[in-house]
């Protein structure tokens, strides 16, 4: 029996909610909703970090499913790329020593 029809099998044998679990360890799912742990994980930051910019607007406010707070990935999305780009800034650290000092010190 290939290994698909044996999947099938077993799923069709067990209750619907774990046929599901097995199929979703086969086939995990993109999911739309995220923990606060994980939103936090998706956009690189530390789960403190990530409640200050929920707490500042830089990051959304999750939405409610029942008793369970949820961050939409979409949002999540679409707040870090409103996030301001770094600057480039030059470094001129060294501009006070010039090639005739750099050469004498060769």
């Amino acid at each position: 029996m290939s290994r698909p029809s044996r999947i099938a099998a077993n799923c069709a044998v067990a209750s619907p909610a774990a046929a599901e679990r097995r199929l979703s360890m086969i086939r995990p799912l993109a999911r739309r909703g995220l923990s606060r742990i994980e939103a936090a994980m998706y956009i690189g930051v530390g789960v403190t970090k990530f409640d200050e910019m929920v707490t500042s607007g830089s990051m959304p406010k999750p939405k409610r499913i029942d008793g369970r707070r949820v961050w939409d990935i979409i949002a999540l999305d679409m707040a870090f790329d409103a996030l301001p780009e770094e600057s480039a800034t030059r470094d001129d650290t060294w501009n006070d020593i010039d090639g005739s000092q750099a050469a004498a010190v060769r």
